[in-house]
């Protein structure tokens, strides 16, 4: 199994490549906001690495939220 880093900024824990952030920063997103991750989600496209812009929008809203709440 591949890993990357979690996509939360400054954050550096390793995750599966088919997890989008790390334990911690997954569960500070709201239920909403995680389960948009889940419904935009093709498995396997971080193997081809080919996800849809809606996913990765999706995402980078979600990296905000993160920041926003650790720059608080």
């Amino acid at each position: 199994m591949s890993s990357h880093k979690c996509h939360a900024r400054k954050c550096n824990v390793s995750t599966p490549s088919r997890m989008f952030m790390c334990r911690k920063h997954w569960f500070m997103l709201p239920r909403n906001m995680r389960d948009k991750i889940w419904d935009l989600y093709v498995p396997g496209q971080e193997i081809r690495r080919d996800p849809s812009p809606e996913y990765v929008e999706h995402a980078r809203e979600c990296v905000r939220y993160i920041a926003e709440l650790e720059a608080a």
